[in-house]
């Protein structure tokens, strides 16, 4: 990114006056520049910039965080949202938020800590799923079913095959009737360690909503044995207590198990076509996911204790 672009913005912005400091930040898989801002070599702002094709869904994103941070919701707080004086970029400024990802902070922390942690981001998560859509949609069935004959028919081309596929797909077969009717929420849609952030050993807040979409709130958790169970153990299962404000009922893991199931096509796929160095780790990782999952009793998985 031109320099003389992130000043120009800079100096168009009173709260951002005392900046002197720019740090790059590479971190994460948006389309985005990212820029740590500082004064006084301390953090004070992160500044997204992004091509003005985006603008749209970037003052969306803007407006659901401010909505969010009103409501109480430990997130970014918002600054400004603009687009530069020549029109071919839009940008956000929030202020910074203290801490580091719990990725690279919960492994060295007490399972207690891990625990009370995952209950606090449990927590703060059911805050957002208070957002209802303010559109008319079809029904949820309607469209994740879709998706998911899409992925199959697109898999199906790739001829990969898992650990007891077919054993999965009697599975979703038997259950999708799960979704219909269910309601459409706000979807942080990768809710994980990489998006939570801890200060002082403390949960701090959420970042990154930058793949936000609408749907069963319940969705939001098909991730959980990818990534932030790998790391935390504790973390997942406080997560979920939280998030249930304790014992998750028995439709709660019905319709938990079968997101799970309906997301594995996908992610192995990915891995074949963006990253085959990852496919064999994939389909370890997916045969570890099926037998950790009780499909029979649709009951909580393995290394959930309560």
């Amino acid at each position: 990114m031109d320099q003389e672009i992130i000043a120009e913005i800079i100096k168009r912005h009173k709260a951002l006056k005392k900046i002197d400091q720019i740090q790059p930040l590479h971190k994460g898989q948006s389309p985005e520049e990212k820029y740590l801002l500082l004064s006084d070599n301390k953090e004070k702002f992160v500044l997204r910039v992004a091509k003005i094709g985006r603008l749209r869904k970037y003052r969306k994103m803007f407006n659901i965080i401010d909505h969010f941070h009103k409501k109480g919701v430990r997130c970014l707080k918002p600054v400004v949202f603009d687009q530069t004086a020549d029109h071919k970029y839009c940008y956000t400024v929030f202020e910074y938020l203290a801490g580091k990802s719990s990725e690279s902070i919960l492994p060295n922390l007490s399972k207690n800590e891990q625990l009370e942690i995952g209950i606090a981001a449990g927590a703060e998560l059911k805050k957002l799923h208070k957002l209802k859509s303010s559109k008319p949609r079809r029904d949820w069935f309607d469209k994740r079913y879709r998706q998911f004959l899409s992925d199959l028919k697109a898999f199906r081309k790739l001829d990969l095959k898992f650990y007891k596929e077919n054993y999965v797909l009697d599975y979703i077969e038997a259950h999708t009737e799960l979704m219909k009717g269910r309601p459409y929420r706000f979807l942080h849609y990768d809710y994980g360690v990489r998006n939570i952030i801890i200060h002082n050993n403390r949960f701090n807040g959420i970042i990154d909503f930058n793949s936000y979409k609408w749907g069963d709130p319940i969705h939001d958790f098909y991730k959980l044995p990818w990534g932030s169970k790998n790391c935390s153990v504790p973390f997942v299962i406080g997560e979920i207590i939280g998030y249930c404000g304790g014992k998750p009922s028995s439709s709660f893991w019905e319709l938990y198990n079968l997101y799970v199931m309906l997301n594995l096509h996908r992610r192995l796929a990915w891995a074949y076509l963006k990253k085959q160095s990852r496919l064999e780790a994939r389909l370890k990782t997916i045969e570890e996911i099926i037998d950790e999952h009780d499909l029979r009793s649709n009951k909580a998985p393995a290394w959930f204790k309560y």
